[in-house]
Order: C-alpha cells, then sequence, then structure tokens
C-alpha cells in the first residue's frame, strides 16, 4: 500500500480508502478502480494524499458470487415490504422499487455483513423496522440522484442503524446509538462513515437529539436521511395512519429534521 499525492495518481490504481466531502458523501469508495473522472473528483474537492493498493487482492473481500440463502431470503422480504410500503398512501414508490432490490441484493450478500443480518432476523420486529427504513431510505437516495457507492452506503448504514439494540427493540434506549458505533466499529470491512451515520441518527437539527447532541449540519448527510426515514417508519410501528406519520414530519421540519431532507421526503412520495 502507498500514499501518493492527487499529482502521482493514474488511471486503473486501485483506491485503499473511502473518499468522502464534507457532507460525508462518498466521493472514491475503497476498492474503486481510478478513472479519469475519479481523479478529477478528488482533485476538485481538494484531496491531497490518497492510498493506493500495491496489489488488488490487498482490497476488501468481493460480494459473494453465489447468492447465499439468508440474502436471498431477505431480498423476498425486502420485496413483500415494499409492495406493503407501496399500498400504504401517500407513499409511491414504484419508480423506485427495482433500483431498491438491486442495491439491497448488492449490500445483503456482502460476506461481513451475514453474521450481522442474522442476529438481525433473529427479531422480527427489529428485522423489519431495519428492511423498511432500507427501503424509504434508499427510495430518497435514488430520488436525490446518488451514484452506486454512495445508495449501497445508505443502505447499510439504514440497515445497520438499530444493530447494537437490545433484544427487546425500544428507540426510548438512548444508549443503542453507541452502542450499534461500538459494534460497527470494529468490522474491519466497514467504512467509518456508516458507523459514524448509524451513531447520529437520533441527533436533531435543533441540537436537542441523541446521544451528542448534534445539530444542523454536524451530522452526515446519510444521518440526516436516515433520521426522517426511521422516524416515519417507527410513527408506523406505533399504528399512526401514513398520511398523519407524514403531517408530523412535516412538523419536524428545522426542529428534528434538517429541511433539505423533510423536502427529498416529500417529493419522494409524489
Amino acid at each position: 500500500m502507498r500514499l501518493l499525492s492527487i499529482d502521482e495518481l493514474s488511471e486503473g490504481m486501485v483506491c485503499n480508502q473511502t473518499l468522502c466531502d464534507n457532507r460525508g458523501i462518498i466521493l472514491v469508495s475503497r476498492g474503486a478502480v481510478l478513472s479519469a473522472n475519479y481523479i478529477r473528483r478528488l482533485r476538485k474537492f481538494g484531496a491531497e494524499r490518497v492510498w493506493i493498493q500495491d496489489d488488488p487482492s490487498e482490497g476488501p473481500p468481493p460480494a459473494a458470487s453465489e447468492e447465499t440463502s439468508l440474502a436471498t431470503a431477505t431480498l423476498a422480504v425486502i420485496q413483500q415490504l415494499t409492495e406493503e410500503i407501496r399500498a400504504q398512501q401517500p407513499l409511491k414508490i414504484n419508480r423506485y422499487a427495482a433500483k431498491i432490490a438491486e442495491i439491497s441484493y448488492a449490500v445483503l450478500a456482502k460476506p461481513f455483513l451475514q453474521d450481522i443480518l442474522t442476529q438481525l432476523a433473529a427479531h422480527s420486529i427489529l428485522y423489519k423496522h431495519s428492511l423498511r427504513t432500507m427501503i424509504i431510505s434508499l427510495a430518497m437516495g435514488v430520488n436525490k440522484r446518488y451514484d452506486r457507492a454512495n445508495l449501497e452506503c445508505l443502505a447499510l448504514c439504514a440497515l445497520l442503524h438499530d444493530s447494537g439494540m437490545t433484544d427487546d427493540y425500544c428507540e426510548g434506549d438512548t444508549e443503542h446509538p453507541l452502542q450499534t458505533f461500538r459494534k460497527l466499529h470494529d468490522i474491519a470491512d466497514l467504512d467509518v462513515i456508516i458507523a459514524l451515520s448509524c451513531l447520529q441518527h437520533h441527533e436533531r437539527f435543533d441540537g436537542q437529539g441523541f446521544p451528542l447532541h448534534f445539530s444542523r449540519q454536524q451530522t452526515t448527510e446519510f444521518a440526516r436521511i436516515l433520521a426522517v426515514a426511521d422516524a416515519y417508519d417507527r410513527l408506523i410501528l406505533a399504528n399512526r395512519p401514513s398520511r398523519p406519520a407524514v403531517f408530523a414530519i412535516f412538523a419536524g421540519m428545522g426542529t428534528k429534521f434538517d429541511p433539505a431532507m423533510v423536502r427529498l421526503f416529500e417529493t419522494t412520495l409524489r
């Protein structure tokens, strides 16, 4: 592995780190083969040095080449939940369904995720909440025109955001974002931006959230999308009809939620 200056980079080199902009949006993901466009993007955002692989085998393990039974079963649940969400008014996500399925399977088949996925699947409420949050987050991400690397990252954030929760599902547990962060931070193949976004998903735009009382732009953009998607699904879990649940999200604009993310949620409904 070598640390090269931006001027030493050339097409065909393999990046050995994930580089993000100041919003936490991925510019180049670990394992990506550098193209002229990637190099221009890094230069535009002021990157000075980049870790490059000497040997492509140094990179993270590739996604499983064969469909695992757990990933396939989970994808079937996602398709069922997508249809259930679509049937709710006013959510209309049919136009995103194919992309959601494509990104979901790419994420679900990652070898390092299988143990966590097994743990989630053992707890029905938490499992389905995590999957529905992933569906809604991905619909918002596709609507925002994220590229594939950012969609996969967003999907992982949503799928894993409550993975540090105890067996008893309870969003009032203010320790679970920290527990999730500790759990995910120890997974070598998981980029730290995912653990960080999961840590921040209960922060509020006005700084009154938890666990760190961050506000406004102190959280990642993924966390701000996740805050809206997670809150909406928790309202549905609490038996709030979908239309009042949407109105509750709108009511939190500028206090609980980033106004830009609420507007994104609104346009995703149409």
